[in-house]
């Protein structure tokens, strides 16, 4: 991908949430900076870049987007703010794992709430406690998917 039209190499990350530059291409920054949790738990401020020109030359796909600064990290990472723009998915493949250019709309990226759940009930949980917390969530996901309608 070329950011600002110089090619820069990044490492397709679908668990970050925003695309991060550690090297490659001086950014220009911003007055605005973010709380990043990253892989091994720490959370750090970053800085955020100007607006910068990113697009990918095979396609022609580009975004005009802030980066995060990341000096620290050990890679540039393309975050799912870009592989939705950019289209690119993360496919398994016998081997691993590998990134893929998709030609159809089927990459979405979701405004978060900031408010996620999870449901863990152990397979030994018996249908009772099951269906309570089942009756005590269901009022609260519905209300949610409602709002996202908005």
């Amino acid at each position: 991908n070329n950011v600002e039209g110089q090619s820069v190499e990044f490492l397709c990350d679908s668990g970050a949430c925003r695309s991060a530059m550690s090297s490659g291409v001086k950014l220009p920054r911003s007055q605005n900076s973010i709380l990043i949790k990253t892989a091994d738990g720490q959370t750090t401020r970053s800085s955020l870049s100007k607006p910068v020109w990113e697009d990918d030359p095979v396609t022609g796909l580009e975004k005009r987007i802030s980066l995060v600064i990341a000096p620290d990290c050990p890679l540039n990472l393309l975050g799912r703010d870009l592989m939705s723009v950019l289209k690119i998915s993360i496919v398994p493949i016998k081997d691993g794992m590998k990134a893929v250019r998709v030609a159809e709309d089927c990459c979405y990226l979701h405004d978060p709430t900031g408010v996620y759940y999870s449901l863990q009930v152990s397979v030994e949980a018996n249908l009772v406690e099951t269906e309570l917390v089942m009756r005590t969530l269901r009022p609260v996901l519905n209300n949610t998917a409602r709002n996202e309608m908005d």
